[in-house]
């Protein structure tokens, strides 16, 4: 089965062409910079590379470009978009409404516009996408996988804030999370490794990237997350600021006279290990700033390491105990001294880190010692697969493509 996946930003659309069966990417590629002056299209086809600059006004356009290059004459690999049996379109967040993946219909795509106030830099580019691909690809089933759906099942004890109740009842002001397609990926990956059901294990999965969080796993749900009502709280990240006491929040906007959008501009684009740093969002540089005796980029490294910790600390009580950690995305999977970092003097409680597996393990790999009474994994996610596949799932599910 064919299966197109797509992945739609506020500026930007990256897609794979996979068939879901034998897990082969048939062709992979992103356009970037939509809407401005100049604009790009990125395309991988086996060992076929191409790269072009232009003007690429919207996403209507930029579906357009794709379709191209999916029958280019020289690196296409489908003569006719009908060759492609389904689209899965990752959408970032599914509020209340969405518990799974979904056909795409005219309801469909206006719960996640109406979403779109909870994720703008997402869900509105996500809707872009999917109407130039229902009007581009008539009759070819149009499915939404949610990064919220995977928890949606946290418990009310975990996703209840302490304000008042009818916040909760009349502006569904709750705990969502995110990242949950590549949490569900990694959890999963990480039972099959050990050979044991996922519904016998208590698992912690760590998305360090950019953005990133942390989700205590049981028997296969997600119980709880770090992130909440939108991606900013949790963990510190690359520029957002994580969980802080929200009387800094009032307390600055108060004294630098600051409006609501100024602040969460700052919280979110200028803070992390940007703003304490001070050198920048990506660890590599910041590390690089360590061995020249930067004592601030020092800090922004011993502080996100510990934020990590502290989540993997508590959902150890929530769940009392955990069979396995698995670290994914751009840090978790690159990073052996951040993950070192993170379980350094945890030996005594059952995490011991193989510092030779850490060091030279290529995800997927265990990097704990054979004796750690809790098994700790570096896993590369694969977002676009585990869509591809509920992709499939549902479609035939619906009777919209053949077993």
């Amino acid at each position: 089965m064919k299966t197109l996946v797509i992945n739609a930003g506020s500026s930007s659309l990256r897609y794979q062409l996979l068939d879901v069966e034998t897990h082969e990417v048939i062709q992979y590629g992103r356009c970037e910079k939509i809407g401005e002056q100049k604009s790009s299209i990125y395309v991988v086809s086996g060992e076929q590379y191409k790269k072009l600059v232009l003007s690429i006004p919207d996403h209507e356009q930029a579906m357009r470009l794709v379709l191209k290059e999916l029958r280019d004459p020289e690196i296409g690999v489908v003569e006719d978009f009908r060759e492609i049996d389904a689209v899965g379109h990752r959408i970032v967040h599914g509020g209340k409404y969405f518990d799974g993946p979904v056909i795409i219909d005219g309801d469909v795509l206006n719960k996640i516009i109406e979403c779109g106030e909870l994720a703008p830099l997402h869900n509105y580019g996500a809707a872009k996408g999917i109407e130039a691909c229902m009007h581009q690809m008539p009759g070819i089933p149009q499915v939404a996988s949610f990064d919220t759906a995977f928890h949606m099942t946290i418990p009310p004890v975990n996703h209840v804030y302490a304000i008042p109740y009818k916040y909760y009842e009349e502006n569904d002001i709750r705990k969502y999370g995110f990242h949950g397609i590549s949490h569900r990926y990694v959890s999963r990956r990480a039972a099959e490794m050990m050979g044991k059901p996922i519904e016998e294990l208590m698992i912690i999965t760590c998305h360090l990237g950019n953005g990133g969080s942390v989700t205590a796993v049981l028997n296969g749900k997600s119980f709880d997350t770090s992130m909440g009502f939108s991606p900013l709280d949790g963990i510190m990240m690359g520029t957002r600021s994580g969980a802080i006491d929200p009387t800094v929040v009032t307390y600055i906007m108060q004294h630098e006279d600051l409006t609501p959008d100024e602040m969460t501009a700052i919280l979110n684009k200028e803070s992390g290990l940007l703003g304490v740093s001070g050198v920048s969002n990506d660890l590599r540089e910041i590390d690089q700033a360590i061995g020249s005796g930067n004592q601030r980029a020092r800090l922004a490294f011993e502080m996100y390491a510990q934020t990590v910790r502290r989540y993997i600390g508590a959902y150890l009580v929530e769940m009392s105990g955990a069979d396995a950690v698995v670290l994914t995305a751009g840090i978790g999977e690159n990073s052996p001294a951040v993950r070192q970092r993170i379980f350094e003097g945890l030996e005594p409680i059952g995490f011991k880190l193989d510092k030779y597996r850490n060091e030279f393990g290529t995800p997927d790999c265990e990097i704990s010692t054979d004796d750690s009474i809790c098994k700790i994994f570096a896993i590369k996610t694969n977002e676009e697969y585990l869509i591809a596949l509920d992709t499939k799932e549902i479609c035939e599910k619906y009777g919209l493509i053949s077993e």
